[in-house]
């Protein structure tokens, strides 16, 4: 992430954090689809 001297509103903090956790969500799904196909 990029740094700056300017503090973040709680709002944007909220939203960088949600669209990771979105972005991780959505890779431990392929992660796990990958384990399971393994499995068989």
């Amino acid at each position: 992430m990029k740094t700056t001297n300017t503090p973040k509103s709680t709002e944007e903090q909220l939203k960088e954090e949600n669209l990771y956790l979105k972005a991780e969500n959505e890779y431990l799904k392929k992660l796990n689809a990958l384990a399971q196909n393994n499995k068989k």
